[in-house]
């Protein structure tokens, strides 16, 4: 599978593989555990005057799988996994 970009936010991009890139440094965002279950970036937009947690799963799946969806989940349950073909819309 090639890595797929597709923009974000502001100068942000997301790929299949559940990576988050600033384009303005050229920099892969490190995603942060937030509890069990999910993990985040947090951009900063808008001349660092404001602040956004994205959570990584949710936002793959919105851009590449279906844009609505209730819940997200992994197949091997590696909440760090969160490659397009390793999530499952429920």
């Amino acid at each position: 599978m090639v890595e797929e970009w597709k923009h974000l936010e502001e100068h942000y991009y997301i790929s299949n593989f559940g990576n988050v890139i600033n384009k303005k440094t050229n920099r892969i965002l490190k995603p942060i555990k937030c509890n069990k279950y999910k993990t985040k970036v947090t951009l900063t937009l808008e001349n660092n005057s404001r602040k956004k947690d994205v959570f990584l799963a949710s936002e793959v799946t919105r851009k590449f799988i279906s844009k609505s969806f209730k819940k997200v989940t992994r197949l091997d349950k590696n909440q760090f996994n969160n490659r397009v073909d390793n999530l499952i819309v429920c």
